[in-house]
């Protein structure tokens, strides 16, 4: 398969390939011309490094689950190295979400604190009270003096 069969085929992008390859992670063979040929083991490498990209496990990550499929298994995540990549990911994206619970936390907190800063008064309709629109001021607030830069 030329580049744009297997970009077709596989969904990921020409330049994508051109990446993995330049990187070392696929090796299609050139003809005589210099066009790319791709086999399907390339194919199934491509495959693989898509998959796991939706993962989010990067290309520069994937050499384990390439390595798993040229030693003849079935996937690429049959290795234990793979396995230790999936660990580290993981662990990864634990840190992630503490961090932006933690975030979203710090949020709430603040939103919660300055709702009790804003004036309420009675409305009829639920559109009246969702959220203040904040274009006017309200006349018993006080208003910053315009800053100068320093």
């Amino acid at each position: 398969m030329y580049i744009t069969e297997v970009a077709g085929t596989t969904g990921v992008t020409v330049k994508a390939l051109r990446y993995y390859e330049s990187i070392g992670l696929i090796c299609p063979e050139r003809s005589a011309n210099g066009y790319r040929h791709y086999d399907a083991e390339d194919v199934r490498a491509v495959i693989e490094l898509r998959e796991l990209n939706a993962l989010g496990i990067p290309p520069g990550k994937a050499a384990p689950f390439l390595e798993c499929l040229d030693l003849g298994h079935e996937r690429g995540d049959e290795c234990v190295s793979s396995l230790a990549v999936y660990r580290d990911t993981i662990a990864e994206l634990d840190h992630l979400i503490r961090e932006i619970t933690a975030r979203r936390d710090a949020l709430q907190v603040r939103l919660d604190e300055s709702s009790s800063f804003t004036p309420t008064t009675s409305a009829e309709s639920p559109e009246e009270t969702a959220m203040p629109d904040y274009t006017s001021l309200p006349a018993d607030q006080p208003v910053a003096e315009k800053r100068r830069c320093r």
